[in-house]
């Protein structure tokens, strides 16, 4: 089984404050408590590339966001581009390199640094073309028709 953490949020030492009855204090405590999953283990908005693929092929969009200006040097074009999968009900899941993590357990979000990476990565994943910003702060979002998902899984 794996290790749960519990903490309490601010609401809930108000509300456990002000609650004047034995069972008021205990109904707000628990109403109140935030369950923390372990880290080390998962992550509630990341996503390494199996599961990333996965949520696209089920109708999840993919979010292009161009964290650095793009720039030409020879016949490349440079930057720094992230993706995300963002589901019809605004559920967005973060792809993370599956490599180890760093000395602290911290989780690294994959950067893609050159517009090929970024369309490798997209036509690796099944899309048939690739929407992708050059300007910081922008981004492109596509989804994968059903002929792309069809031919994906054939």
């Amino acid at each position: 089984m794996s290790r749960v953490q519990y903490i309490l949020c601010a609401k809930a030492i108000s509300l456990y404050v002000w609650a004047s009855t034995y069972l008021a204090r205990s109904f707000a405590f628990v109403e109140n408590v935030i369950r923390v999953m372990d880290l080390e283990k998962e992550a509630p908005n990341v996503v390494t590339e199996p599961r990333f693929r996965d949520l696209v092929a089920s109708g999840y969009r993919v979010e292009v966001v161009c964290k650095e200006d793009a720039f030409k040097k020879g016949p490349n074009w440079h930057g720094v581009w992230i993706l995300r999968a963002v589901s019809d009900e605004g559920v967005e899941k973060l792809l993370v390199t599956a490599r180890t993590r760093t000395s602290r357990n911290d989780i690294k979000i994959r950067e893609i640094r050159t517009v090929t990476g970024v369309i490798s990565f997209l036509q690796g994943i099944g899309f048939s073309h690739a929407d992708i910003p050059l300007e910081e702060g922008k981004r492109t979002v596509q989804k994968l028709s059903g002929e792309e998902i069809a031919a994906s899984r054939g």
